[in-house]
């Protein structure tokens, strides 16, 4: 048990997780709202507007084509991004 969440008012975030299951469940453009309530990132000055966009461009071309913008999504933020995306295409 990690405490109460916080959509109970509670101080655990529960925000990636509301994302992956949206994702998985192909709710997109409830994950893209959820995408703007992400604030803890890990990677410097990465936002959740480029993070939205990243997801957008995912969602819409199957790639994230904006080359510095894949190049900061690397480390600590892309990898458990590309493990949720990679479970939700597997059958």
């Amino acid at each position: 048990d990690e405490g109460v969440l916080d959509f109970d008012g509670g101080p655990v975030p529960t925000t990636w997780r509301q994302l992956y299951f949206c994702i998985r469940s192909g709710f997109y453009e409830e994950a893209l709202q959820v995408v703007g309530k992400i604030t803890d990132f890990r990677a410097g000055d990465f936002t959740s507007s480029q993070f939205k966009s990243a997801l957008e461009s995912w969602l819409q071309d199957g790639i994230v084509s904006d080359v510095r913008l894949v190049n900061q999504l690397g480390g600590e933020v892309m990898q458990p991004c590309v493990e949720c995306l990679a479970f939700t295409t597997v059958a």
